[in-house]
């Protein structure tokens, strides 16, 4: 949820993993030193990101760190509808549409939703 463009390299199809949200909506270190990274991405992942940053241009906002500064003109890749940061719950939300779509019948169209994922994982 808190990822930036600025730590998205489109053309070299890369994430750079180097900190975390902390439950107090702040940017953080990682946990572990192991957890600092770049991930690389799928060619579909940055073409979508392509298509989302068009259709939702990012909104400049500034977002503590746990070590006292201030990540200024921070661009969220995904925020709500308001432009604001989101949480933990909102992912949650997220997860429960994905797998209620996953689940919708064919014939009917309707949703049957399954209960959110209580695993840690799901926060990353």
């Amino acid at each position: 949820m808190w990822l930036t463009w600025d730590r998205v390299d489109l053309e070299a199809r890369t994430v750079k993993v180097d900190r975390q949200i902390t439950p107090r909506g702040m940017f953080g270190l990682p946990k572990t030193k192991r957890s600092k990274r770049v991930v690389p991405m799928p060619d579909m992942v940055a073409d979508a990101l392509i298509k989302h940053r068009a259709g939702f241009p990012p909104t400049r906002q500034d977002i503590a760190h746990t070590d006292g500064s201030t990540v200024r003109d921070a661009e969220l890749v995904f925020t709500r509808a308001n432009g604001k940061a989101g949480n933990h719950r909102d992912m949650s939300r997220a997860s429960q549409i994905a797998r209620a779509c996953r689940t919708r019948s064919p014939s009917t169209h309707s949703a049957t939703p399954t209960p959110p994922s209580r695993s840690p994982q799901a926060r990353h």
